[in-house]
C-alpha cells in the first residue's frame, strides 16, 4: 500500500529564512542563534558547519531545525547518511505539529524506510499533516484508500482543493468517465485545466481529449 510519492525536494529554505526573525522575537536570541547561523551556513554551502548547528538548535527543541537535520541525514547531506537518524528527527519536528515532517515521517512508515513499514502508522501520520493542510498527505491517504472509492475520493477532492497536481488530474479523470461521480464534461475539464497548468504532463496530454 506504499504511495508512489517520494519526499518533495527541499524547498523550504526561503520560508524557513522569512522565519527567523519571528522566532527570534517569539524565542529569544538565545535559542534562535545555531538555528540562524545553520540557515546561513547552508547558504554558504558549508553543508557540515550548518548540520552542527542545527543539531544544536534541534536538540534545543526547535521543530524546524529537527526538520532541516531530518532532511540532511536522509539525503546524507553535510553528514553520513542514516534512515534511523533521518527518522528520529523527523518524529521529533512532527510531534511538535510540524507538518513537513509529519509528511515525512508518514513516507517513511509507508515504505518502511528507517523502520519497520506500517500503513496504520503511515495513515496516523498523513492524517495528521492533512489536517494541517499538506496536499501532499492528503493526495496520498486517497492513494492508501484506492479501493475504498468514497474514502478515496473524498481525500482526493481534498488534495485537489489544495493545488496538488496528480489530485487534480486524478478528479478529472473520474468526472471525464463517471468513475464514482457522475460523468461531467465541464468538471473533468475545469480540473484538467488546473492540473495541466501546474505542470502535470498527463494532463497536458488529457486536456487534448476534452477539446
Amino acid at each position: 500500500m506504499s504511495a508512489h510519492h517520494k519526499k518533495p525536494p527541499f524547498l523550504f529554505l526561503i520560508t524557513l529564512l522569512g522565519a527567523v526573525t519571528l522566532l527570534v522575537m517569539e524565542t529569544g536570541l538565545a535559542r534562535a542563534a545555531p538555528y540562524e547561523d545553520g540557515i546561513k551556513a547552508y547558504q554558504a554551502k558549508d553543508y557540515a558547519k550548518a548540520a552542527n548547528h542545527f543539531e544544536k538548535a534541534a536538540k534545543a527543541g526547535n521543530a524546524k531545525a529537527q526538520h532541516i537535520l531530518g532532511f540532511l541525514y536522509d539525503n546524507g547531506t553535510g553528514v553520513a547518511q542514516s534512515d534511523a537518524l533521518a527518522f528520529k528527527w523527523f518524529k521529533a519536528a512532527a510531534e511538535q505539529g510540524f507538518a513537513d515532517s509529519q509528511f515525512n515521517l508518514a513516507l517513511m512508515y509507508d515504505n518502511g524506510q528507517g523502520v519497520a513499514q506500517s500503513d496504520a502508522l503511515a495513515l496516523q501520520w498523513y492524517t495528521a499533516a492533512a489536517a494541517q493542510e499538506h496536499a501532499e498527505a492528503r493526495y496520498n491517504i486517497g492513494y492508501m484508500y484506492e479501493l475504498d472509492n468514497a474514502q478515496a475520493l473524498k481525500w482526493l477532492e481534498k488534495a485537489a482543493d489544495l493545488g496538488q497536481p496528480a489530485a487534480m488530474y486524478k478528479l478529472a479523470i473520474r468526472y471525464q468517465y463517471g468513475l464514482d461521480v457522475d460523468t461531467d464534461k465541464a468538471q473533468a475539464k475545469a480540473w484538467m485545466q488546473k492540473s495541466a497548468s501546474a505542470g502535470w504532463r498527463d494532463a497536458v496530454q488529457g486536456l487534448k481529449g476534452l477539446k
